[in-house]
């Protein structure tokens, strides 16, 4: 029988390199990324297209042509593609971000060849139809409706457009009057240049046959356009202060917190993704055992660095009741001057640093995990030694970095603090 009064052995887990990920280019140049995973018959087929609120031509457009495009094509309605899909077992999802828009397909290998000729219908021949744009816009129109009255989508939606200023795109925000402006004539004409495989790379994982052969008949012969424009981003400047909106009939309040941090390529990111989860990014967090455990103001609070291809930060949040607002503000704030003033312990240390590295090899037990972990690499323009550097770093930090790192990093002149009920 085991000793119950005695903690198990403990061995500390170690870094892997990740598999290799190979890359090759279609016949028409576009750049292909494959993973193989021997005998998994599930495949992931990704679309990544340089699109999102950083290149779009005016708010809304990247959205509303990558929600469209599964609504009809010059051969098949929505009904027939959705038909065409569930035929098959697929599964479908479009999304637009702040920098990209991905089309993502599952399916298994055996249908990977006729999956990818509809992907390729829908980048070349969707029609936009007046009738489905019009029943998204109203779709959409009630989903805003409905969270202009949620204290955390308003507070989202307050930080991120005053956070990044000088109307630089990552502060857009989908409005009623965004929606109702949409029109398909502008969706036509954004659509061939969202969708041109020149601003697109290909990602597959999974599959017991050859991938590549199967994307390269299907995508390698499509004509690929060169780059006519420049980049449309702007330099990013960020705003500070604090900012309150009393909001009438609700319980609650939400506030959020941003801070402008470093990117992934800086030297200095392993200390401030190691300070990050001690502050706040994980439920044993400083902020978790204060807030929540100790005063009792809130279920959850969180923080978490935020990587776009053009900006990095840090953001914190949670949901308490309005009549604590001001005691949770001061606590956060309590906590980040714990951290300048107050070296973290060596066992406090020891146990986010195991967190850490637990929690990324637990996040990489797929081929589809893993692809995902290279796209990070890709586009951010790391080195494929990126995650084993990363953890090396993060286990030689000491707490006087922890506390040098802290006092440069938690200054209020360089926060933005929004809360909203």
């Amino acid at each position: 029988m085991p000793d119950r009064t005695q903690a198990p052995v403990y061995n500390k887990p170690e870094i892997f390199a990740l598999p290799l990920v190979s890359e090759s280019y279609l016949t028409n140049g576009v750049p292909y990324f494959g993973m193989t995973s021997g005998n998994q018959a599930a495949v992931k087929l990704e679309l990544v297209f340089k699109g999102g609120h950083l290149n779009e031509l005016a708010n809304g457009l990247s959205f509303f042509t990558a929600k469209m495009l599964t609504a009809g094509t010059k051969n098949k309605t929505a009904a027939q593609i959705e038909e065409t899909i569930a035929s098959y077992g697929a599964f479908i999802e479009i999304g637009s971000g702040y920098d990209q828009v991905a089309v993502t397909v599952y399916c298994l290998d055996k249908f990977l060849k006729e999956v990818s000729e509809l992907l390729a219908e829908l980048i070349q021949e969707a029609v936009f139809p007046e009738e489905e744009l019009q029943n998204l816009k109203n779709i959409q129109l009630q989903n805003i409706r409905v969270n202009m009255e949620k204290t955390s989508y308003l507070a989202s939606v307050n930080l991120r457009s005053r956070f990044f200023e000088n109307n630089h795109p990552y502060s857009r925000v989908i409005t009623e009057d965004v929606i109702k402006a949409i029109d398909r004539k502008d969706l036509l004409s954004f659509y061939p240049e969202l969708f041109r495989l020149s601003d697109c790379s290909i990602f597959v994982a999974g599959g017991r046959i050859d991938c590549y052969s199967v994307i390269n008949e299907i995508f390698g012969n499509i004509p690929v356009e060169p780059l006519s424009y420049a980049d449309r981003w702007q330099q990013v400047s960020y705003g500070t202060g604090l900012v309150h909106t009393e909001k009438e009939g609700v319980l609650q309040s939400t506030i959020r917190l941003a801070m402008p941090a470093v990117g992934l390529s800086n030297p200095d990111y392993p200390a401030y993704a190691l300070l990050n989860e001690i502050f706040g990014g994980y439920f044993g967090s400083r902020l978790m055992k204060n807030i929540r455990e100790d005063k009792g103001y809130s279920y959850g609070i969180h923080s978490s660095l935020v990587n776009h291809l053009e900006a990095a930060y840090m953001v914190c949040g949670t949901d308490v009741n309005k009549e604590v607002r001001e005691n949770t503000i001061n606590e956060i704030y309590a906590e980040m001057d714990r951290l300048c003033r107050e070296p973290v312990s060596e066992s406090e240390l020891e146990t986010v640093k195991n967190y850490m590295l637990g929690s990324y090899l637990n996040s990489v037990n797929t081929s589809f995990a893993v692809l995902e972990k290279f796209k990070t690499l890709y586009y951010h323009k790391l080195p494929s030694t990126f995650y084993e550097d990363f953890y090396t770093s993060v286990n030689e930090i000491t707490s006087e970095k922890m506390l040098d790192l802290s006092s440069c990093f938690f200054d209020r002149s360089k926060m933005l603090l929004v809360s909203v009920g």
